[in-house]
């Protein structure tokens, strides 16, 4: 009895959690219930009370508060953001395509002469010869040799022959060099000496002129280590008013003093006693306390400036780090030296940007040798950080990825921050910066080198540091700590003796650089510079500069710095000019009294005209700015006279011109605008002012007014600001609209208004979800419920209402969802492709004059095709379609065009928003037809009845659109056919391209420096992946025969056109070498005489006579015969076009088609062997170029294999045209956009640049 009242009831621990859950989750409704009821905002999600006094800061946040508060007050934040580490790996940018850039090179000095833009040859081509020598590579001589032979063929021109001449000397040069192995620097500019000018109206001019007495470098290295030194000559200034300042002064020497015939005055005049050349040497050989000039050690570096006189400088397999280097630096001319001498260079940059990245790539380009590399990274010198992180990546492993693995010879630190205007007075934080970057942190550089080469135990071969030192010891004043920052570095020169820990693995030269005219340090004294000179002191330009530093890296200077510190003193007898600051001082307040005189004088004159001339003197005299307008025009193909033709004259009556296809229109819609807009950019790089005009207008910045303007109440007509109606002159459009228009074309940011409310940063997803409990009930429709009902089944209840929340009697039913059932709710996440080629923002098909109804109605793409096609007819001269139906059939107009995705837009409202219950048009269905938009085109412009055969290819659409109307067109079944394709952006596609790995990741190029321009880069060595685009092409297609009856202009015949499939392959998107089949041919022991146009013009004629003798025949043996079935008349007519059918056939076997089904002439040797072309004749060529690994390297070898089977001279190069860097990808219109860019390229001669094409891949060679 005890013991059963004594026992305890127990429950598992699963059920007392399974209660204690269902007990907090009905605790926590309960909660939530009566919160919504009393209006109070809780968060479900809180875990505990929150307590209304908030927690005091503890005493380590006080403490961190208070040396934080120190910190600032003592730096402030501008240093703080001075110290901020810039270095990044990913960043760097690698130049290693010399062989690319040197054929390059040799094009257009070819055609410069070619042309007459060089008419001789002198020392302004040294430069031109000595980097092609430099550069010199088997392909490089091929192609010099070609353009020899070519040159050749052409001995009434004085521009061949100078190219005959001229390629001749640079073969044997070449041949020379290969000898000779390495690649050397030379000086080959002109040397300058400062100039200034002085107008009648104050204004004083400063340039360069050719300084006398120096025409050479060898004349230069004389002049400055010489014992006379620099010579001042005796010669008056180039004004004499300026002489006057001079002698008053007494800055002029006694020569020029007295031919200007003032008094003597007291001379500053440098030290009487002898002094040391320009440049030299110094060492504490004599006094260990004080570095004085060294005769020996001098010797030995004028005979270094002399060697490279004579031999150049060679730095081949020579590795350097090269800091301060921005335009216009002594940096940037040393960075050229260093290229031409074939080194390998690591150059910093503290103003990452697309800019300075195109100044560096240029630099490579004009001035890298072979074997020669150019790395350029992102480094700040005054954070620690950076220093340490630049050299661990220049020593770390390759092979871990981490690095370059190189081993430093030299490193050149020329990095400064400028301190004008600072004086002890006003020593602020930049002051502290530039003291930390310009000595401190050098300090910090070489030890961190210093420390990487004793971790790798390379102490054999010492890294020679060029220390820049300066003769401005505080000499000018006002510049902060420079010259403090500079005196510091020479107690380098003294701890190298006494730091032994680091002496086995740096050297050093101490360069004292002097007046250096045009740098950003002292430009601004550069009108002083002549007078300077005057006194003795030699000032220097840049590039002298450069080449006296870089002869410190002679293998004879290296060798003394190897034994202990040198000191270069490059100073042209700067730190010998007594009272400097104050003679500058005093010259630029002369001037600047000289300038208000002068000014003041031609005022004076000018008020004494103004009160004697009358209306008559200022009506004929005056200036009338008058303001162009711009000048709008579709530019046709110049027609040319018969006598320029004659060149042309053996393809008279070859070909049937019923069957031969010319273009004689073409449009675009693209991310540019249209063709002209975009060709702009493409051939130029910039929109010209008619561009800009048509931009504004497509993107709805601008539109045409014509009436009696609001805000004057006068007639205007011309241009208003869309937005405020304000009138805008076509003038001031491109400045005013300019950087928006470019801020919204092109390759950019996606802008979501242009893809249908699209964001990538907020991609919506759906999830499907399970709910853990029932719902709360909503109210709903009763058909609504029992759709519910029928799609969840037993996981949802349904009831009629009795009462409703609103208090309406309308009949309605509960829902509730059960545990269980399932909900697709809608995320976001980040999408990683941000950046797309859309439309230009704005772009509005109303504004083309599409009506309203219809622009809602059909898909984005089929808007783009009709404004397209528009163009593509105004380009053939026709504004009117029904004009054709004045020379063919409606039955004989047909179109091809096609597109590789469809209706997108559309496509997502069928599937994707149907899904979703958003209310769609009843007929949207029929916008995601392929067919659609040729529909539409016909229907609202053709009113045709011709073929109609719309084609799908992806991204080879377009030419298999051409491809089907060039059969249609010489199959009799059209004469005039638009071909094209068209396609648009959208998120579905973006997401599913990037889910294959095809296109550019911005997060990765993001963090390699790149802006969305660059993102795609075709043939470089770090192209990632092709660009999304969208737009239309369209060109129209006519019988050649046709175009000349219409007067249609011909912008290009259509010689070939095919399209191969590729062999057995498991990926769909692969590139392959199916089209090699258009060079396919059996060889044979000799070429067939079918390709020579004479040969078939004997055929043709004998065919033509045996068709006459045939017409004859009949029509004399109608005559005889005593019958007739029909009168003779229609007889002789039916002879008549029997025999004009033979000539037609005829014309085809021994004109137009001799070529096909013959195994032995290639489809793409007898297209062009129609026209009396070969191989050879190929000049351009238009590559898809997507920017994708496996597409680039394919299509190069497909080219180059085709090409070399079919016979093409080895150095004949073909100029390669990479269309999508600008433009994207856009599928359907990518082959009518590279056509449509290559008739434009034919029609001005000009060949478009690749300008993302920083580093053309090495495979690609």
């Amino acid at each position: 009895m005890g013991s059963a009242a004594s026992a305890v009831p127990v429950a598992s621990s699963h059920e007392f959690r399974a209660a204690q859950h269902a007990h907090r989750h009905l605790a926590r409704q309960t909660m939530l219930a009566l919160a919504s009821y009393l209006g109070v905002a809780v968060d479900p999600n809180s875990n505990g009370a929150t307590s209304d006094n908030s927690a005091e800061p503890s005493s380590t946040n006080t403490s961190a508060m208070a040396e934080l508060d120190i910190w600032s007050a003592e730096y402030g934040s501008s240093f703080y953001e001075g110290i901020k580490p810039a270095f990044s790996a990913p960043m760097a940018r690698r130049y290693d395509s010399y062989w690319n850039w040197a054929r390059q090179d040799l094009m257009e000095l070819y055609y410069d002469m070619v042309r007459g833009n060089i008419r001789k040859v002198d020392l302004v081509l040294a430069p031109h010869c000595l980097r092609l020598v430099n550069r010199f590579s088997p392909s490089v001589v091929d192609a010099l040799k070609y353009v020899v032979q070519n040159a050749a063929s052409h001995p009434t021109s004085p521009g061949h022959m100078l190219a005959q001449k001229y390629g001749a000397a640079l073969i044997q040069k070449c041949s020379q060099a290969a000898a000779a192995a390495e690649p050397v620097f030379q000086f080959t500019l002109p040397l300058l000496a400062p100039r200034i000018l002085v107008d009648g109206s104050g204004a004083i001019c400063y340039s360069e002129v050719p300084r006398p007495g120096e025409r050479s470098i060898r004349d230069y290295v004389d002049a400055v280590t010489g014992e006379n030194g620099f010579a001042v000559p005796p010669r008056r200034c180039a004004n004499d008013a300026l002489d006057t300042v001079l002698n008053k002064l007494g800055l002029l020497s006694p020569a020029v003093a007295t031919a200007a015939a003032a008094p003597a005055t007291a001379k500053r005049q440098l030290h009487t006693h002898s002094l040391p050349p320009m440049v030299h040497a110094k060492s504490k050989a004599a006094d260990p306390t004080a570095w004085a000039f060294d005769p020996t050690l001098s010797a030995v570096l004028a005979n270094a400036l002399h060697d490279i006189c004579d031999n150049g400088l060679a730095l081949s397999g020579r590795q350097a780090l090269l800091t301060g280097c921005g335009q216009g630096s002594i940096g940037s001319q040393v960075l050229r030296g260093l290229l031409e001498a074939g080194a390998s260079v690591v150059v910093t940059t503290s103003s990452y940007s697309p800019k300075s990245m195109r100044f560096f790539q240029d630099i490579y380009q004009r001035h890298g040798s072979r074997g020669s590399v150019l790395v350029v990274v992102p480094f700040n010198q005054a954070s620690r950080q950076d220093v340490d992180a630049l050299v661990e990546y220049i020593y770390a492993d390759t092979a871990k990825g981490r690095g370059l693995g190189w081993d430093l010879d030299y490193v050149l630190p020329f990095a400064a921050i400028p301190e004008l205007g600072c004086d002890i007075t006003d020593l602020g934080t930049q002051s502290e910066l530039a003291h930390r970057a310009m000595l401190t942190n050098l300090f910090r550089l070489l030890g961190s080198i210093a420390t990487q080469k004793a971790r790798r135990r390379l102490d054999m071969h010492p890294t020679l540091a060029v220390l820049p030192l300066s003769p401005n010891h505080g000499t000018f004043g006002s510049d902060g700590h420079y010259s403090e920052s500079k005196i510091g570095l020479e107690t380098l020169l003294d701890r190298w003796h006494s730091e032994p820990a680091w002496q086995p693995y740096i050297s050093l030269v101490g360069a004292v650089i002097g007046w250096t005219r045009g740098t950003g340090l002292m430009s601004s004294n550069n009108l002083v510079t002549e007078c300077v000179e005057r006194l003795g002191v030699r000032t220097f330009s840049s590039a002298e500069m450069a080449f006296n530093l870089l002869a410190l890296l002679h293998p004879r200077i290296y060798a003394q710095a190897a034994l202990r510190p040198v000191w270069a003193d490059l100073a042209g007898r700067f730190q010998y000019y007594p009272d400097a600051m104050r003679s500058i001082t005093d010259l630029r307040r002369a001037l600047a009294d000289m300038k208000d005189i002068l000014k003041a004088v031609a005022i004076d004159a000018l008020a004494d005209f103004a009160a004697t001339a009358d209306e008559e003197t200022e009506r004929v005299y005056g200036l009338r700015k008058i303001t162009a307008l711009a000048n709008h025009r579709f530019k046709f193909p110049a027609l040319r006279q018969y006598d320029q033709l004659q060149h042309l004259r053996h393809l008279q009556g070859m070909v049937n011109l019923d069957k031969v296809v010319v273009v004689t229109g073409y449009g675009e819609v693209g991310p540019h605008g249209n063709a002209e807009t975009r060709w702009q950019m493409e051939a130029y790089g910039e929109y010209s002012l008619e561009g800009c005009i048509e931009l504004a207008w497509i993107m709805g910045l601008i539109k045409h007014y014509n009436g009696k303007h609001k805000a004057t109440g006068k007639i205007y007509t011309g241009w208003v600001d869309a937005q405020t109606e304000e009138p805008v002159s076509d003038r001031s459009i491109k400045a005013r609209y300019e950087k928006h228009i470019l801020s919204h074309t092109g390759i950019r940011m996606i802008e979501p208004e242009q893809a249908a409310g699209y964001d990538p940063t907020k991609k919506p997803i759906m999830r499907e979800l399970q709910i853990e409990h029932d719902m709360e009930p909503f109210e709903t429709t009763a058909e609504e419920a029992a759709e519910f009902k029928l799609r969840n089944g037993d996981r949802v209840r349904i009831w009629p209402s009795t009462s409703h929340a609103d208090g309406s009697d309308s009949p309605s039913w509960s829902v509730r969802f059960l545990k269980g059932a399932t909900l697709m709710v809608p995320k976001a996440l980040r999408f990683d492709r941000l950046v797309a080629a859309q439309v230009p923002a704005g772009w509005d098909p109303i504004r083309f004059g599409i009506p309203e109804n219809i622009a809602s109605q059909v898909d984005p793409i089929t808007c783009y095709a009709i404004v397209a096609t528009v163009e593509a007819l105004v380009r053939s001269g026709i504004t009117d379609p029904y004009e054709l139906y004045q020379y063919v059939h409606v039955s004989e107009v047909g179109s091809s065009t096609g597109s590789g995705l469809g209706g997108l837009q559309s496509t997502k409202k069928v599937f994707a928003e149907r899904m979703s219950e958003v209310s769609q048009a009843p007929d949207v269905y029929q916008e995601t037809f392929i067919s659609t938009p040729p529909a539409w085109i016909n229907m609202l412009l053709m009113s045709a009845s011709g073929p109609i055969k719309t084609t799908v290819g992806a991204c080879a659409t377009g030419i298999a659109s051409i491809d089907v109307a060039v059969d249609t067109i010489q199959a009799g079944k059209a004469k005039v056919m638009l071909a094209g394709g068209t396609d648009g952006f959208c998120e579905e596609s973006s997401y599913e391209f990037a889910q294959m790995g095809a296109t550019s990741n911005y997060d990765s190029e993001l963090r390699m420096g790149r802006p969305p321009a660059e993102m795609s880069r075709p043939c470089t060595t770090t192209r990632s992946g092709f660009m999304e685009s969208e737009g239309a092409g369209v060109v129209t297609l006519m019988a050649a025969s046709t175009a000349i009856e219409m007067g249609a202009p011909i912008y290009g015949i259509v010689a070939m056109v095919g399209t191969a499939t590729d062999k057995e392959g498991r990926s769909v998107p692969a590139p392959g070498k199916g089209v090699l089949t258009s060079a396919r041919e059996l060889p044979s022991a000799v070429a067939s005489p079918l390709l020579s146009i004479d040969y078939r013009r004997r055929q043709l004629e004998l065919r033509r006579k045996q068709i006459d003798e045939w017409a004859e025949r009949e029509i004399s043996a109608e005559k005889a015969a005593s019958a007739s079935a029909m009168p003779m008349d229609d007889y002789c007519s039916f002879v008549t076009a029997e025999a004009r059918r033979q000539y037609a056939e005829a014309l085809d076997t021994w004109g137009n088609e001799f070529w096909k089904q013959n195994v032995h002439i290639a489809p793409l040797r007898g297209a062009l062997a129609v026209w009396g072309l070969s191989v050879d004749d190929i000049g351009i060529a238009s590559f898809h170029g997507t920017s994708t690994k496996a597409n680039d390297k394919n299509e190069s070898e497909i080219i180059e294999r085709q090409l070399r089977h079919l016979g093409r001279t080895p150095g004949n190069v073909v100029f390669s045209v990479c269309q999508k860097y600008l433009t994207g990808h856009p599928k359907g219109p990518a082959a009518i956009w590279m056509l449509n860019g290559m008739m434009q390229s034919l029609a001005t001669g000009l060949v478009p640049g690749n300008r993302n094409a920083d580093n053309i891949a090495a495979e690609l060679e």
